[in-house]
């Protein structure tokens, strides 16, 4: 992990200037984000290998700023790069989704977040300050997505009776009724 992810961006002191970040690391690097995915892909029949998903790369290219909205806030934009590997909720079977989040956050404490500031989002800070670190984590986390699906009915494989995969019984409860709906179309 860069030097750079660990510094730390204060709401109480402006950055002078501008900060750039420009690295690319490994999904391993972010803790709380390997630990969401790997739960997400224990649901697959076939759980993947640790090192086969956590060894993708997060591009980070981002530009730190502070700019006055009545008082200098700390701006966060450029975007985030990454793929996620996840399992689809209707077959079960692996998938890839590719994560291109642009961002233009203005960091802000709960006091600040009275006025909305068009072309920007707003992130509350719980304290002070935070690490880029943690900022891109939580960035990251919040873009994953809660039911995982392939994007192509073709990729997707729903059951309309128990299979049986390795002894272990696989019941999908609404494939039935996903197949009726597909029928009416």
């Amino acid at each position: 992990m860069s030097n750079s992810l660990l510094s730390n961006i204060s709401l109480k002191k402006p950055i002078n200037g501008f900060y750039n970040i420009n690295l690319i690391c490994k999904i391993q690097c972010f803790r709380k984000l390997s630990k969401i995915l790997e739960k997400d892909l224990n649901d697959l029949e076939e759980p993947m290998k640790y090192r086969d998903w956590s060894s993708e790369d997060v591009e980070i290219d981002i530009e730190i700023t502070s700019k006055n909205f009545g008082q200098f806030l700390p701006v966060v934009s450029g975007e985030l790069r990454t793929q996620y590997h996840l399992a689809c909720k209707n077959c079960l079977r692996p998938l890839k989704k590719v994560i291109r989040l642009p961002l233009t956050l203005i960091l802000c404490s709960n006091s600040d977040t009275e006025n909305e500031i068009n072309g920007y989002d707003l992130w509350e800070l719980s304290g002070d300050e935070i690490k880029v670190h943690d900022l891109i984590e939580e960035i990251l986390i919040m873009d994953v997505p809660l039911y995982a699906k392939h994007d192509e009915q073709k990729n997707c494989i729903t059951y309309n009776k128990p299979q049986v995969s390795k002894q272990r019984s696989i019941v999908t409860p609404f494939a039935d009724l996903r197949n009726q709906l597909n029928k009416k179309k």
